[in-house]
């Protein structure tokens, strides 16, 4: 600080524990017309709403808006690496060592140089079967019921419209609202597995639970059953049953709500509790049954938002294991 620079370099900026301020800091003593340049190999992801993360990919990511001059380098840009050479060398490594080296992509290089938690190659696949939406919207309510309308700002992505003799079942992971953290529903197609509608917002309690109740009657099964809701059972969550339960929203209690019967309790199942209870025990079932549909793409198409996700959980030293990258969500 306080000095002029014509030239900084900083190489493998994203392992640079301090590379935040580094950067802070040297910025201002290159503003009379010196130039700084971060060079580095990828290492992780960030959070481009919150700033969180790795620093040198949030640079990436907001290059435009930073006004910064950016190049991505891969691997066969070197004249003596080809096809050949990558499948002696570059396969010879671990798929994370290997995106970090060698990406080909901006996504390999960032997204799939974490220590991932799922498979890579099927997140590369997923990646590159992208499926548009077919419209977005939101329910509003009129009375005790409620009337999707399409609009580019909706909450909701529809990408399979409710079919004639479909059975579904949504999944709620409940936020409060004010946090980083979004509210998600899946709705998933319980014959084929297709995951054909996703709600994602940061919106407050009551206004998530009546948008799953309208949209779990919208995917009604033949009998003119709702769909299934799966809330998961946490302190959070219990505000979502209750409020699904109620009609302090005007619309009626929804009625078919999953209830859990522990494995010891089976013969009396009067002993059921609303809502998924998401413990350290069925956590990791649910993510070794989640890590094995996606390796065998079992889900036939997943939205980009839920791959970003995907792509960013990964094993961590400390604390609970796997969970998203710093600074990004789960």
């Amino acid at each position: 600080q306080s000095r002029t620079i014509t030239l900084g370099i900083m190489d493998e900026l994203a392992r640079m524990e301090y590379g935040r301020g580094i950067w802070g800091a040297v910025n201002p003593a290159v503003a009379r017309g010196g130039r700084l340049i971060g060079i580095s190999t990828a290492e992780g992801e960030a959070n481009v709403e919150t700033g969180e993360g790795n620093f040198f990919a949030l640079l990436w990511h907001k290059r435009k808006s930073f006004r910064l001059s950016a190049a991505f380098l891969p691997w066969n840009l070197h004249p003596e690496r080809d096809d050949d050479w990558y499948e002696t060398e570059a396969m010879a490594l671990p798929p994370v060592e290997r995106n970090r080296s060698y990406p080909l992509t901006p996504d390999d290089a960032f997204i799939l140089s974490g220590d991932l938690y799922l498979d890579p190659d099927a997140l590369k696949y997923y990646r590159a079967n992208p499926r548009r939406a077919l419209t977005h919207g939101n329910f509003e309510l009129h009375g005790d019921e409620g009337k999707f309308v399409q609009h580019g700002n909706g909450i909701i992505r529809i990408d399979v419209y409710p079919r004639v003799g479909g059975r579904y079942a949504v999944s709620a992971d409940t936020a409060s609202g004010r946090s980083r953290d979004y509210s998600v529903a899946h709705v998933i197609d319980l014959t084929s597995g297709d995951i054909v509608a996703v709600l994602r917002a940061k919106i407050d309690y009551p206004t998530f639970s009546s948008q799953l109740k309208c949209l779990g009657r919208w995917y009604s099964s033949p009998d003119g059953a709702p769909a299934k809701i799966i809330p998961e059972r946490t302190g959070v969550g219990e505000a979502l049953i209750s409020l699904l339960r109620s009609t302090g929203d005007g619309l009626r209690p929804y009625t078919n709500i999953y209830q859990h019967v522990r494995k010891a309790d089976i013969a009396r199942p009067e002993s059921a509790t609303f809502g998924f209870p998401m413990q350290a025990g069925t956590r990791a079932l649910v993510l070794e049954n989640l890590r094995s549909w996606i390796q065998k793409r079992k889900i036939p198409f997943l939205d980009g938002q839920t791959i970003e996700e995907l792509s960013t959980f990964i094993y961590r030293d400390t604390g609970t294991s796997p969970r998203a990258m710093e600074g990004c969500n789960d």
